[in-house]
């Protein structure tokens, strides 16, 4: 929970600072919040199947692409990617 808002709350000043007056990130945040509801539905499924290090390696790979995806940003519109 702290990470997330840790996250999200820097994440929504670099969309300040490269040009969003909001709309950006509500809608960023209503879709994270629509495709946790599914994952997270799946998520024993999931660490059953491929075990539980595989699956903190699988989301450890996902948040760096996720941040790198971030950091080369340079329109606030292309995080709903």
């Amino acid at each position: 929970g702290q990470a997330f808002g840790i996250t999200f709350s820097f994440f929504f000043i670099f969309l300040a600072d490269l040009g969003d007056k909001g709309l950006v990130m509500g809608i960023s945040l209503l879709i994270t919040c629509v495709v946790e509801v599914p994952v997270l539905y799946c998520a024993s499924a999931v660490v059953k199947r491929i075990g539980f290090m595989s699956s903190v390696f699988v989301c450890l790979v996902a948040t760096m692409l996720r941040f790198a995806f971030w950091g080369a940003m340079t329109n606030p519109w292309s995080c709903l990617i």
